[in-house]
């Protein structure tokens, strides 16, 4: 007996599914090419910079000072440059006296300068310089002895005036450079507004025997500043003698001089101030010397001028002071990477600024981001300043900043 068998017949695939099956696999390959090339890119991205934060400031605050002011009239005392540190007294107009031969030495060499060393244009002195001498006999006023048809060079006159203060050959050297007193005193009240001395005004003479002429202490130190600019005004004002013709030698009313440091410039006493100086002095502070320029106006006497003047430069030293702003590896920021690496950045050295106390003293910082992929060896500079004085020191990192993984650069965003 046959048994039967029971055929199946298994049908093909149709041809859709057959193609939906090869685009599900490109598809997928598709994407997998597109993840690898999308993170390819991603990793070679550039790393972004990473920039500092909490960055620090700082400041120094004043300190108190003590100076050995005279107890009477008015003082000053300031920088070379004329920054004024301190003042004392009421600072109201006072007869300069003989310190107006400043202005006037300084308005001659604007008009005709003079390099240290040199004499300048011979003068020959006539009548009128005579009776100038006279005038000031008879007004009992400080003179050098001139006559009719002598010679002297501009700078034998600057000694003249600066070192004997002779009155006469003040107003001769004014009436030679300008042609007449009133020509210099539109010359000289235009110099000193013009380099801010308003408190300071020129009038009657060039010399100063006269009260007309006033200043200020204050002013009276610019008034140093700019001498302090002049070498050979300076290099007369240091002098304490000198050979005149027919007079002879002459020396310098100025007994201060080399005492403290005092380097010049020029005594003054009349009926309305019968003791004051205009000095400049170099003292030491912190291991070197600075200039400093200012004025002691009223004393009873002229010496009394003079030895307050050095008693006060005695005190000056102290109240410089070097400040340490700030210290090697002193923190100043932080670097923190997106990846989450973080490097501190710190002082290279220590940094320290000379001030006087009552001036603040301040600190900035300037960083720049950094590039991991080629890190700087300083990340920026740390400035000190003060009024007068700047200092800088580099700023580094404390360690390295570490770069990120590569699953971070693979799949940040």
């Amino acid at each position: 007996m046959y048994k039967l068998m029971r055929v199946i017949q298994v049908k093909p695939p149709r041809k859709s599914q057959r193609r939906t099956g090869r685009w599900a696999a490109v598809t997928l390959l598709g994407v997998l090419l597109l993840a690898a090339v999308a993170g390819t890119v991603n990793y070679l991205r550039p790393l972004p910079l990473v920039e500092a934060s909490g960055i620090a400031e700082a400041r120094v605050p004043p300190a108190a000072v003590s100076l050995a002011w005279p107890n009477y009239g008015q003082s000053s005392l300031a920088l070379a440059d004329g920054t004024l540190l301190a003042t004392n007294g009421e600072q109201k107009p006072l007869a300069t006296a003989s310190i107006a031969k400043v202005i006037t030495a300084l308005c001659v060499l604007e008009k005709h300068p003079l390099k240290a060393g040199e004499q300048g244009p011979t003068i020959t002195l006539t009548q009128a310089d005579v009776d100038i001498y006279n005038h000031y006999v008879a007004n009992d006023g400080s003179v050098t002895y001139v006559e009719a048809g002598e010679t002297m060079t501009q700078y034998q006159l600057l000694q003249g005036l600066m070192l004997p203060s002779a009155n006469n050959l003040s107003d001769t050297l004014a009436i030679w450079s300008f042609g007449s007193l009133d020509a210099y005193f539109t010359y000289a009240n235009q110099f000193l507004a013009q380099n801010g001395m308003l408190n300071t005004k020129v009038a009657v003479d060039a010399s100063g025997l006269d009260g007309a002429t006033v200043s200020t202490a204050s002013d009276l130190a610019k008034l140093g500043s700019l001498a302090l600019k002049k070498p050979v005004l300076m290099e007369i004002a240091g002098q304490k003698s000198a050979v005149l013709p027919l007079t002879g030698t002459v020396t310098n009313y100025n007994f201060a001089l080399g005492q403290q440091g005092v380097i010049g410039i020029k005594t003054g006493n009349n009926d309305q101030n019968t003791g004051a100086l205009l000095y400049a002095a170099t003292v030491p502070v912190d291991g070197k010397n600075i200039t400093v320029t200012g004025a002691v106006m009223g004393a009873g006497t002229l010496g009394q001028a003079l030895r307050d003047t050095v008693t006060l430069l005695a005190s000056v030293p102290q109240n410089f002071s070097a400040v340490q702003l700030a210290a090697k590896g002193q923190k100043v920021a932080t670097y923190q990477a997106p990846w989450g690496a973080s490097a501190t950045a710190v002082v290279a050295a220590d940094l320290s600024a000379t001030r006087w106390n009552t001036q603040l003293a301040s600190v900035h910082t300037v960083l720049e981001p950094i590039d991991t992929t080629n890190p700087p060896k300083s990340v920026g500079t740390l400035y000190a300043r003060t009024p007068k004085t700047n200092g800088q020191v580099a700023v580094v990192l404390e360690k390295p900043l570490a770069p990120p993984s590569f699953w971070w650069r693979l799949t940040r965003h």
